[in-house]
C-alpha cells in the first residue's frame, strides 16, 4: 500500500521510497513525493547525474546508497559519480566501520571491488570472478543477493548461473518469521541470549507482508537486467 503524500518524510522514508520507486523503473517521469527535498535530492542524483545525494550520505542509513551507486553505475553509466558515492562512504566506513550491518559492509566492499576494478580498465569478467574469489561461502546477508546482480552485469555470458544461485541464496536468507521463532523459544526458556546482530528491516518479508524495499530492488533489477 502506498504511503500518503506528506508534507516532509523522514530520511528512513525518503530513501525507502525512492528504492521502491527506482525498482519500479519510473521514479524520473513519475515521482510520487517530487516536493520533498530527500527524495528530490534523491532524484537529481540518479535522473539528473547530480551531487545532491551525497549532501545527504550520513551515519546510516548507508544501504539506500550503496544501491543507488549500483543503480548509477550500470544503468546510468556513471562511473565518475558512483565513485564519488562510494567515496563519501567509504569515509564513514573508515571512521565508523561499527556502524555498518555486515550486509552492509559486504555489500560497500563489492560495490568497491567492481568500481575500483572498472575504473582501473579490468575486464570485467575478471572483476566478477575476484567477487566469487573474496566472498565464496562468506555470509553476508542480502550481500550476496548484491554479489549475483553485480555478477549478472559484469559476466552476462553466465547470466544463468548467477540466476540458480540467485534462488539458492534467496531460500537460505531468513525471514522474520524465522527470528521471532528464535526470539519466543529465548523467551520461553528465559534466557538473555537473544539473537546478535539482527536488522529486522531488511530481512525477507513474511507472506503477505511489504516487501523490504532492499529485497524489492534487488530482485527488481536482478530480473530486468538482460
Amino acid at each position: 500500500m502506498s504511503m500518503p503524500q506528506r508534507i516532509k518524510l523522514t530520511l528512513w522514508e525518503a530513501v525507502d521510497e525512492f528504492l521502491r520507486d527506482l525498482a519500479k523503473g519510473d521514479v524520473c517521469g513519475n515521482p510520487r513525493f517530487p516536493d520533498d527535498e530527500y527524495y528530490r535530492r534523491l532524484m537529481s542524483t540518479v535522473c539528473e547525474n547530480g551531487e545532491d545525494a551525497l549532501g545527504i550520505i550520513r551515519i546510516k542509513p548507508y544501504y539506500p546508497f550503496i544501491l543507488i551507486a549500483y543503480y548509477i553505475l550500470f544503468h546510468r553509466r556513471n562511473l565518475s559519480l558512483a565513485g564519488r558515492i562510494y567515496d563519501k562512504l567509504r569515509g564513514f566506513y573508515e571512521k565508523y566501520p561499527h556502524t555498518f550491518t555486515s550486509d552492509e559492509e559486504c555489500a560497500f566492499k563489492m560495490l568497491g571491488i567492481v568500481i575500483h576494478g572498472l575504473a582501473n580498465g579490468q575486464s570485467p569478467q575478471v572483476i566478477a570472478r575476484m567477487l566469487d574469489e573474496d566472498y565464496d561461502g562468506v555470509n553476508c546477508g542480502w550481500g550476496l543477493l548484491f554479489k549475483l546482480l553485480l555478477q549478472s552485469h559484469l559476466d552476462p555470458v553466465n547470466r544463468e548461473k548467477y540466476e540458480v544461485e540467485f534462488r539458492k541464496v534467496e531460500g537460505r536468507l531468513p525471514s522474520l518469521r524465522d527470528i521471532y521463532r528464535v526470539i519466543e523459544e529465548a523467551e520461553r526458556e528465559d534466557e538473555v541470549n537473544y539473537p546478535g546482530e539482527v536488522n529486522y528491516y531488511i530481512l525477507l518479508p513474511l507472506s503477505g507482508e511489504e516487501e523490504s524495499p532492499i529485497y524489492a530492488f534487488i530482485r527488481s533489477m536482478f530480473k530486468s537486467h538482460p
